[in-house]
């Protein structure tokens, strides 16, 4: 039975790691919500004076539209779904065929409902007068449609692409250079702490193998847990902003804490579908994973 916990530990561990890159690797670091929402046109005025900056950041302006209806044109079939109007690097909110060209992607259920296959590519649908021919589907959203903004949208939000220790940075920096405003969420506070979960089965595991040395010698429990903390400590990730630079400051934790705390509160309190398109379900995952993994090598280690 202990083989068994321990088995199913490595399993979730794989299972954490592998939902955390996920979302490391289709997820973006910052988000934006304006205090003014911009048009399409403005947003595609602002994208050619940032490409001519000396190192242009990668963004995508969008605006979320909840209970529309979408419907075909050649069957007369309808679903209700979100509609996300977008202006960009479609890539960013997991639609990459519509970076900078005309389209919508929509998700795997509506595109069968509406059009009786996920494989719609080149079929069209339109909310209101509004058409758009589908490029393609997503399997990773559920009733939503991303959409080409048109240039009287209003989008009042915005994603910038990357995952780092500066995102905060980055985002006020690129505010002002195109004079807006408006609150920066940064998702990176919350992968780096997906990270680090992912390693608490592993310390658990090594405090086992310690136990399990001392019955042989002192010094080989030494040597294992020497050895264990230098590989696992090796692992563990810190951001940058997470790091004082004067030491003697103790103020900075108090700051700091409350900076995370009110980012926290800023990314939870969005609408489900702004956390989906940031591929937050695949952070949960990992996270529960990498608990579940934890009591499973607990379970498993114990005598």
């Amino acid at each position: 039975m202990r083989r068994l916990f321990l088995i199913l530990a490595i399993f979730l561990w794989a299972a954490a790691l592998g939902f955390v890159n996920l979302a490391e690797k289709n997820g973006s670091g910052i988000f934006l919500q304006l205090d003014r929402a911009v048009t399409g046109t403005e947003a595609a005025e602002i994208a050619a004076r940032e490409a001519e900056e000396e190192s242009p950041a990668g963004f995508c302006f969008y605006t979320v539209r909840e209970g529309e209806w979408l419907t075909c044109p050649d069957n007369g079939q309808w679903a209700k779904a979100t509609v996300v109007p977008l202006l960009g690097n479609g890539a960013l909110l997991g639609a990459e065929p519509l970076s900078w060209v005309r389209g919508c992607v929509l998700d795997s259920e509506t595109a069968r409902i509406l059009l009786g296959t996920d494989i719609a590519g080149g079929q069209q649908v339109s909310v209101g007068e509004k058409t758009w021919t589908v490029s393609g589907t997503s399997r990773t959203l559920s009733s939503t449609a991303l959409v080409s903004a048109e240039e009287w949208d209003s989008l009042d939000q915005c994603v910038l692409a990357g995952f780092d220790d500066n995102g905060a940075e980055t985002a006020q920096q690129f505010l002002l250079r195109h004079n807006l405003y408006g609150q920066v969420l940064n998702f990176y506070p919350l992968l780096v702490f997906a990270k680090n979960l992912c390693l608490l089965p592993l310390w658990v595991l090594l405090f086992f193998l310690c136990r399990l040395a001392q019955k042989r010698a002192k010094w080989l429990r030494r040597l294992t847990a020497v050895i264990g903390i230098a590989l696992l400590g090796s692992r563990i990730y810190i951001s940058s902003d997470a790091v004082p630079s004067v030491w003697s400051d103790f103020s900075f934790w108090g700051h700091w804490l409350q900076g995370q705390k009110e980012n926290l509160l800023g990314i939870f309190s969005w609408a489900a579908v702004d956390r989906a398109l940031q591929m937050e379900q695949d952070m949960v995952k990992s996270m529960l994973c990498a608990l579940a993994g934890t009591a499973a090598v607990a379970v498993g280690g114990r005598r």
